[in-house]
């Protein structure tokens, strides 16, 4: 799954988990489509931006953390707070580029397919 509200890096992030072998749910620009599709998708993974317009993807990451689906978050906001995703949470980092955007998703996926 993928939330993320900026077009380019949504798109990035879709085709680099898609090139790894991954069905995408999304890109998913705003939190009420990523909720409504976690409960009609099957999601092994999720990438989600902090923030989504003057919301926070904070309640999608508490849904995957009780259902104990890995997420990584991913921002442009320098010293975004993470809040405490411990159990859910892979590290969190700011996308700079395509190659960083394509690193976040090929770590998901590793991920993912581990556990």
């Amino acid at each position: 799954m993928v939330i993320e509200d900026d077009y380019p890096q949504a798109n990035d992030l879709t085709l680099a988990l898609e090139l790894q072998g991954n069905d995408v749910v999304g890109p998913f620009p705003g939190l009420e489509g990523g909720l409504k599709a976690l409960t009609s998708n099957d999601v092994e993974a999720a990438v989600l931006d902090i923030r989504i317009g003057e919301d926070t993807v904070y309640e999608v990451a508490d849904s995957l953390t009780g259902s104990r689906v890995p997420f990584m978050f991913v921002t442009g906001s320098i010293g975004a707070n993470t809040r405490s995703f411990s159990r859910g949470a892979l590290p969190a980092g700011a996308i700079q580029s395509k190659e960083m955007t394509v690193a976040l998703a090929i770590t998901v996926t590793e991920h993912a397919r581990r556990h």
